[in-house]
């Protein structure tokens, strides 16, 4: 524990790291509707959005790029 803050440990954390998965997402029962979500900022924001509990609605222009969403866990759906 840094200034009061938990550190990675063995345990699932996300950003920011005091924020444990698999507990009640501050997003869930949220709808986010994301552009430019294949790559960059935009993948991790959608990755992000979806582990606090929100269902990710992703749109960019490389259809192929966005489909890999699908192999992290939480609810997306994709506009090409």
């Amino acid at each position: 524990m840094i200034n009061g803050l938990l550190t990675h440990t063995s345990e699932s954390y996300c950003f920011p790291c005091w924020i444990k998965l698999g507990v009640m997402g501050r997003l869930d029962g949220k709808v986010i509707v994301l552009s430019a979500g294949a790559q960059g900022i935009g993948k991790a924001a959608a990755i992000a959005f979806a582990k606090e509990g929100a269902k990710v609605i992703a749109t960019d222009i490389n259809g192929e790029k966005l489909k890999e969403l699908e192999s992290y866990k939480g609810y997306f759906q994709f506009m090409f």
